[in-house]
């Protein structure tokens, strides 16, 4: 999804949270990966996928996805932009 243009007419192609389809440990290609955070941390992201309707492991993935793409490593389908 392509969000708004800035006024430099820069086009953000970053995908957002709720634009990536969400995949479960039933995937096929699914793979499993660690993040260690604080415990306090963990209790603030608890309650905000809560609030957002949405999984923990779904919020990283896609934080993940846009990470790669604004660093020039494709997101979604691993290709570059």
């Amino acid at each position: 999804m392509v969000h708004d243009i800035a006024k430099n007419d820069y086009t953000d192609s970053v995908p957002q949270v709720n634009d990536i389809d969400v995949i479960s440990s039933r995937h096929p290609e699914a793979e499993l990966i660690k993040v260690f955070v604080h415990a306090n941390e963990k209790e603030r992201l608890k309650n905000a996928v809560a609030n957002k309707n949405t999984s923990m492991s779904h919020l990283a993935r896609a934080l993940l996805l846009q990470w790669l793409e604004v660093q020039g490593e494709g997101g979604m389908n691993g290709t570059h932009t």
